[in-house]
């Protein structure tokens, strides 16, 4: 694996969990293949770019500590997947 790849290992972790935990949700869906596709696409955008973005500000910031700064974009990229999740399901499906 490239050492730029290595940076985003809470991302690859997230995309394993999600598709374990959402795709059997969808199962009951005309499209399942599409709506399942759809919506890890969007959680995992998301969940890439915030990442991201935190690498970038960690690099510029070298004095202040990442582990404090991931813990916190854990615990939203969870709260912004649930909320994804309830909308997908609500509106789109």
């Amino acid at each position: 694996m490239s050492r730029g790849l290595k940076k985003y290992y809470f991302s690859y972790t997230f995309l394993g969990i999600t598709i374990i935990l959402f795709s059997p949700l969808f199962f009951n869906d005309e499209n399942y293949i599409f709506t399942t596709i759809a919506f890890l696409l969007i959680v995992n955008v998301t969940c890439f770019s915030s990442e991201y973005l935190i690498i970038k500000y960690y690099q510029r910031n070298k004095e202040k500590k990442p582990k404090k700064g991931y813990v916190v974009f854990a615990n939203l990229q969870l709260i912004y997947t649930i909320i994804m999740f309830i909308i997908f399901r609500t509106y789109i499906i």
